[in-house]
């Protein structure tokens, strides 16, 4: 689950539309509520550079003169930022609707925007906004970055398509920035649990012995419940395709989970988290699995065939990999 620092505007509130868009997107919203009004903007800054620095921020989100902010926030620590309606010259339109601070602080905050990189930015505005106008300036320092213009949008974020262009604002960050995939055994998994060190915005697959292979009667799956929320267990034997024929078991009969498996990983991709593929002893299933993951989305599974620490289950390999490309076009 991304993590998504929510700036909202003059006079507004935490809980505001873009609040409620990524909420809905299964993000993590860190939200504050400012008090524009009462401090400084050096102050506010302030208050939102120690929650980046202490909350583990993965994007920004500002609306209007939040997004002010996240675009300095932005430059600063170079984080994705999406902007709704923003407020990039406060210093000429907050006057005009009641600001009581001086306006210096902001002309000099104004400044530090001359190295921000755009590349990093997302932005949609309103064709009729009633506030700022025709956000001439925004549309220059954009320059040609990823910019949504709705026509008949005002100024409020209530009046923009925000789920869908907060969608595509974080399925676009994330070819930006590659998913990581790990490969661990259950022990290598427990070890990271005990030191406190499991690996942040991570979503886990994990592959365990089915009941009829347990010798241990005490054996059971792994629990990531105090690390995670998003985890799919697979219950499959760890079987290569001479031995499923052996076995009469057909390759359409084996790992049936294959598709539910496919769309757990692709919801993980389009909200940029990471994956961990873990089986009993790192090497074969759990292989299989990221090999297929990378191969899918970078065409690199063959370095997992490369690690001569590894033996990767091509059947799993080819099951997976077969089901991405499958759920992508719609599982036909």
């Amino acid at each position: 689950m991304r993590t998504i620092l929510n700036i909202h505007g003059y006079g507004g509130s935490a809980h505001n539309s873009a609040y409620t868009a990524l909420r809905s997107l299964d993000c993590h919203v860190i939200s504050p509520q400012l008090d524009y009004a009462a401090e400084s903007p050096v102050q506010t800054l302030e208050t939102l550079r120690n929650i980046v620095k202490e909350g583990e921020v993965d994007a920004l989100a500002g609306t209007s003169f939040g997004g002010f902010f996240a675009a300095l926030l932005c430059t600063e620590f170079r984080l994705p930022a999406m902007l709704v309606n923003p407020c990039l010259l406060p210093f000429d339109v907050l006057p005009r609707i009641g600001y009581p601070q001086p306006i210096q602080p902001l002309m000099a905050l104004f400044g530090r925007l001359a190295a921000w990189n755009s590349s990093l930015v997302h932005c949609i505005i309103g064709g009729a906004d009633e506030v700022i106008g025709d956000h001439a300036f925004t549309k220059r320092l954009l320059n040609h970055a990823a910019l949504q213009i709705v026509p008949d949008g005002k100024h409020s974020g209530a009046t923009l398509p925000l789920p869908s262009f907060f969608q595509t604002a974080l399925t676009e960050t994330a070819e930006l920035h590659p998913m990581q995939v790990q490969i661990a055994s259950r022990r290598e998994s427990e070890a990271i649990i005990a030191a406190g060190t499991f690996p942040r915005n991570t979503a886990v697959i994990s592959f365990y012995d089915p009941a009829a292979r347990q010798i241990d009667k005490a054996y059971t799956r792994m629990d990531y419940s105090r690390v995670c929320d998003h985890v799919f267990y697979c219950e499959l034997d760890d079987l290569d395709l001479d031995v499923l024929e052996r076995r009469g078991v057909s390759y359409k009969a084996y790992f049936p989970e294959a598709d539910d498996l496919a769309k757990f990983i692709l919801t993980a991709h389009a909200r940029g988290m990471d994956i961990l593929c873990q089986c009993e002893y790192g090497q074969s299933r759990s292989a299989g699995c990221a090999a297929a993951i990378l191969e899918y989305f970078y065409h690199t599974g063959i370095s997992v065939f490369a690690d001569y620490k590894r033996y990767p289950n091509q059947v799993v390999y080819h099951k997976v990999l077969d089901a991405l490309e499958r759920n992508e076009n719609g599982g036909t």
